[in-house]
């Protein structure tokens, strides 16, 4: 399963957030290497997500983001981290798709946030996983 290939313990984001935002909003090289580190890590999360709801009984979502209000809707995620999550995959549409320039002060905040919120997804699902084995 994607979910399992990157560990609990080594998110491979985290040595950009060793750079201070300053080097790493003047570095073209980081950038683009957390641009797609940002779009790997995201996918796996809708990968994921849309492989649950297509295995489900649930009407299928009509957007990436809706698709993890339905994740909560199953009981898999709480739904105080719907917004959460949501946000990440709106980041990810911005990145991927470029639809206008890509803020990097936004994109160095967003992988923080997506390093220490990949981790709580991971949890979520792999204790659900879990659950459901019983």
């Amino acid at each position: 399963m994607k979910l399992l290939l990157i560990s609990n313990s080594t998110i491979p984001g985290e040595p950009y957030l060793d750079y201070p935002k300053n080097e790493f909003i003047t570095r073209l090289d980081l950038q683009l290497q957390a641009e797609r580190l940002f779009e790997v890590l995201s996918q796996i999360i809708l990968d994921v997500c849309t492989h649950i709801i297509a295995n489900s009984n649930i009407q299928a979502p009509k957007s990436y983001s809706e698709c993890i209000t339905k994740l909560s809707e199953l009981n898999i995620i709480p739904k105080e981290k719907v917004s959460t999550f949501s946000s990440l995959i709106k980041m990810r549409h911005l990145v991927v798709h470029q639809y206008s320039d890509i803020s990097y002060n936004t994109l160095y905040d967003a992988l923080n946030s997506l390093i220490h919120d990949f981790k709580d997804y991971q949890t979520l699902i792999l204790s659900w996983l879990d659950e459901i084995k019983k």
